[in-house]
Formats: C-alpha cells, structure tokens, sequence
C-alpha cells in the first residue's frame, strides 16, 4: 500500500494510483521519421500514432536536417465524442526543438505537416507524455 487511499498500480496494468487508464506510451517515442513532404490532408480515421491516455501534456521534439530546413506543424489531438481530429495552434520548426503541448489524454496524438521548404529538407518527431 502506498498510503491511505491510494491504489498501487504497475505499467503493465497502465493504471496511476487513482486506478485511471494511463498513456500506452511510457517513454520516449518515435512519432514520424523521415517526412520530406506536406502530408496530403489532415486524416480522417484515428491513425493510433501516439494514445496519451490520462496524460495532460506531451513532451514533442523535433529533429530537422537540410539547408534552409523549415516545416509547419499542428497537433491533432483525437476527439472520441466527435470521431475526428481536432486542430491545434501551429509551430514553425527550423531547428531541433521541444515543445510541451497540452493534450488532455486524447487517446492518439497525431502531428500534421503542412507546409515543408527548404533543400533536402527532413523531419523526425519524438513524443513522450509529460506532467509538467
């Protein structure tokens, strides 16, 4: 027992001491690699990239190489209720970054390039869920 009140709980069984679901992502994650394009459109399906169950902020990094390297991205954060993602506020990556994003434990986390320029340009996305 932890303390009164509290439920021991193990990540395996993806519970926190309240006994709520927790994020299936339990460390550093791989997101997307390698994106040199703007994706085509913002997906329409749940793509089940990143479930962040239970965890309030992500942890997001970016790694970018190329000269001139810049790429608009926006978090859409999964809206069971509605079955569609739901846009976030952009970021402008031109250089390795992180940022903490708030996601409210949406059960997938999916980050959309919409704009890419630069020469040679390439980008990989790390997640991790956060607490701040």
């Amino acid at each position: 027992m932890l303390g009164r009140n509290v439920i021991e709980f193990t990540v395996n069984g993806r519970k926190t001491n309240r006994g709520d679901d927790m994020s299936a992502i339990l460390r550093e994650t791989l997101l997307r690699t390698g994106i040199t394009t703007a994706d085509a459109a913002v997906p329409t399906i749940k793509q089940l990239v990143a479930d962040l169950t239970g965890s309030p902020f992500a942890t997001v990094a970016f790694s970018i190489t190329g000269q001139n390297a810049s790429f608009t991205v926006y978090p859409l954060l999964w809206n069971k209720l509605l079955g569609k993602y739901m846009l976030g506020d952009y970021m402008t990556i031109t250089m390795d970054t992180e940022y903490n994003i708030a996601v409210n434990g949406t059960t997938d986390l999916y980050m959309y390039v919409s704009e890419v320029s630069g020469t040679t340009p390439s980008l990989d996305i790390v997640v991790k869920p956060a607490i701040l």
